[in-house]
């Protein structure tokens, strides 16, 4: 898929969400473009790495939430305009706070030096909290039926509901009548993360 048609599909899925993620990597490019002038140190970094690497992540994040709201259940269309924006304005409001601490020279996290600064992050702390929590409400409201083109990468949010998360072994049915594929599922995903751990050791 090129870059142009995983645009236009995220943009179908949910435009909303994937201009948000358009605008954190335009502000990602901003941020880069202004760290080389920028000569103060910030726990002996430029002030500017850490305002980049959120802006990079909240992009991904916002995109990947883009393409998973196609894959609700329509009869949530209300929750999920909720959802959409309580993710939007937590994720920019935590964006600007951590911009506008770069900008004074300061930390964003767990800084408590003045009753400000603690303001600011316990601010970002309760902001985090409730898209943390509008993105499991999302999980509720996936699509649950098996599809063929939807399997590969559905594997996961699926799995919220496999035995293997309820401490049952990997591969059991579950039943429900999408057991034996949320069963070849879970051993695949069982597999995968075998293999990470093996490969890390």
């Amino acid at each position: 898929m090129t870059p142009g048609a995983l645009w236009t599909e995220l943009a179908r899925r949910d435009r909303a969400l994937a201009i948000g993620g358009l605008l954190m990597a335009i502000g990602f490019v901003a941020a880069a473009a202004a760290a080389p002038f920028d000569t103060r140190l910030i726990l002996g970094i430029n002030p500017w790495i850490k305002p980049m690497k959120f802006l990079s992540s909240i992009a991904i994040f916002l995109w990947t939430m883009a393409w998973f709201m196609a894959e609700a259940e329509p009869r949530f269309a209300r929750r999920l305009a909720i959802l959409r924006w309580t993710m939007l304005t937590t994720l920019f409001g935590e964006i600007a706070l951590i911009v506008m601490q770069a900008t004074r020279g300061t930390t964003s996290h767990f800084n408590d030096a003045t009753p400000f600064d603690a303001a600011v992050f316990g601010i970002m702390g309760g902001m985090i909290t409730c898209n943390t929590l509008a993105v499991g409400a999302l999980l509720t409201a996936l699509r649950r039926e098996p599809a063929g083109d939807r399997a590969g990468y559905l594997w996961g949010p699926a799995a919220r509901d496999h035995p293997v998360r309820r401490g049952q072994p990997p591969g059991l049915p579950d039943g429900s009548e999408h057991g034996p594929q949320r069963a070849r599922a879970g051993r695949r995903a069982w597999v995968a993360v075998s293999e990470l751990v093996h490969a890390c050791r």
